[in-house]
C-alpha cells in the first residue's frame, strides 16, 4: 500500500483545494483571535478580565481548540468528500484500480491521507491559536505564563481533536463512495454536522424518553469529549454521556462507515466511471 500512499500524498499536495482548505483553518483561527482581542479592547470590568482569560497562551488548548475544532470539522469533510468523490466526477477512478494491489488498499491509502491531513488541521489550527495569543498577551500586557499543566493539555486537546474529525470524515467519505458524488459527500456531510445537534435537542426537549437517542449520535457524544479539554469541567447545564462512552460510540460510527465504504466500494462496478 505504501507506493499508493506516496501517490495519494502527492496528488493531494499538488491539489490547490488541499492548500486552501488549511489556509480556511488557519485564517479562520486567526479572524476569530482578532475579533476577540477587538471585543476585549472595547470592554471594561470584570467582562474585561474574563476576556483576558480566553486570550492568554494558557488558554490555548481550551479556547483555540475549540475555535479550530468547529472549521477542522468543516474542511475535514470537504476533503473526506472530495478525495474519492472527484475520482468519480473526473473519471479518474478507473486509471487508478488498474495500479492498486487491491480495492482495499486503494481505499486504505485515501483513509490513511484524510488521517494524515486530519492531524495536519489540528497542529496548524493550534499553532496560529497558540501564535495570535502570544502576540495579543504581548501586545496588552496580560499574563503570559502557561501555567503547569500546558504541555498535558494541548497534547490531550489535539489528541481529542484529532479524533474528532474521524466521525465526519469516514461519513463524508462513504456518502461520497454510495453516490459517486464530492458535491454529496460534502453537502449531506455538512448538512449532519450543523443539524443533528438541533434535531437531537428538539427530540430531548419534546420527551425525556428520548434522551437515549443523542447518546447514539454524534453531537452529544463529541461535545462530552470536548468538555474533557475544558479546565471548568463538565458542562453542568448538559446531560452528556460518559467519556468513555462517547469514545466508544464514535469508534462504533468510524468502523461502521469505514467498513460500509469499503463494502460498497469492493462491489461496485466502476468502468462506468
Amino acid at each position: 500500500m505504501l507506493p499508493l500512499l506516496r501517490s495519494e500524498l502527492f496528488r493531494l499536495r499538488r491539489r490547490w483545494m488541499a492548500t486552501v482548505l488549511l489556509l480556511i483553518v488557519v485564517l479562520g483561527v486567526a479572524a476569530v483571535y482578532i475579533i476577540l482581542w477587538l471585543v476585549y479592547a472595547n470592554t471594561s470590568g470584570m467582562e474585561k478580565i474574563e476576556q483576558a482569560e480566553d486570550l492568554r497562551v494558557a488558554a490555548v488548548p481550551d479556547v483555540g481548540m475549540d475555535i479550530a475544532n468547529f472549521l477542522s470539522t468543516i474542511v475535514a469533510v470537504i476533503l473526506a468528500a472530495s478525495i474519492i468523490g472527484t475520482e468519480y466526477g473526473w473519471g479518474t477512478i478507473r486509471a487508478l484500480l488498474p495500479r492498486a494491489r487491491s480495492r482495499v488498499a486503494l481505499i486504505g491509502a485515501k483513509l490513511v491521507t484524510l488521517v494524515l491531513f486530519d492531524v495536519l488541521l489540528v497542529l496548524a489550527g493550534f499553532l496560529t491559536a497558540a501564535i495570535f495569543s502570544t502576540v495579543i498577551a504581548n501586545i496588552e500586557g496580560l499574563d503570559n505564563s502557561l501555567g503547569s499543566g500546558f504541555w498535558g493539555d494541548s497534547i490531550q486537546s489535539i489528541a481529542s481533536n484529532v479524533f474528532l474529525l474521524f466521525p465526519f470524515s469516514a461519513l463524508a467519505f462513504f456518502i461520497a463512495v454510495l453516490t459517486r458524488s464530492n458535491a454529496a459527500g460534502i453537502a449531506i456531510g455538512l448538512a449532519i454536522l450543523l443539524a443533528e445537534g438541533i434535531a437531537v435537542s428538539i427530540l430531548e426537549a419534546l420527551s425525556d424518553s428520548l434522551d437515549w437517542v443523542g447518546d447514539l449520535l454524534f453531537s452529544n457524544n463529541m461535545a462530552a469529549i470536548l468538555n474533557e479539554n475544558n479546565p471548568g469541567g463538565r458542562d453542568p447545564g448538559r446531560d452528556l454521556p460518559d467519556t468513555g462512552q462517547a469514545i466508544f460510540v464514535l469508534l462504533v460510527w468510524i468502523v461502521l462507515l469505514v467498513a460500509g465504504s469499503l463494502w460498497v466500494f469492493r462491489r461496485r462496478d466502476v468502468t462506468s466511471g
